[in-house]
């Protein structure tokens, strides 16, 4: 005996000479897990899209409509966290592209700085050797 795949509710046996095995144990079922996997779906290619900047090419049609469904969640989890890294990598980028901008103003003023000193070097290296041939 197998169990609804939407809500775990136990199904009948299958009928002699039917079709195949029952996957819902109601149209309501069935309905709401298609609800949900299109859900998913939509979720999944909006995740790719900002991930990756494009959808992929084509789905791997050797895989099965079953492997799949066990491994949705998996990947939409991977996904999301993928997001979540990209996200944080952006945010790092913006504070370092920040800090970068504020000290290559500090290197300016720094260098401002050290050109007022050298000049201020000169000047007074001028004036201490004209005192000097002033007093001989």
């Amino acid at each position: 005996m197998y169990a609804c795949v939407e809500c775990g509710k136990r199904l009948p046996p299958r009928a002699k000479g039917g079709h195949r095995e029952r996957e819902y144990c109601s149209n309501r079922c069935r309905q709401r897990a298609h609800r949900k996997h299109k859900k998913q779906d939509l979720e999944s290619r909006h995740l790719i899209e900002r991930v990756c900047g494009r959808l992929p090419l084509t789905p791997d049609l050797s895989v099965g409509r079953d492997h799949w469904r066990f491994e949705r969640t998996g990947l939409l989890q991977s996904a999301r966290l993928l997001a979540a890294r990209c996200d944080t990598a952006e945010a790092e980028a913006r504070f370092l592209r920040a800090r970068n901008t504020m000290l290559e103003d500090e290197a300016h003023t720094l260098r401002s700085l050290l050109a007022d000193k050298e000049a201020e070097i000169v000047r007074l290296t001028v004036l201490l050797e004209g005192q000097s041939k002033r007093r001989t």
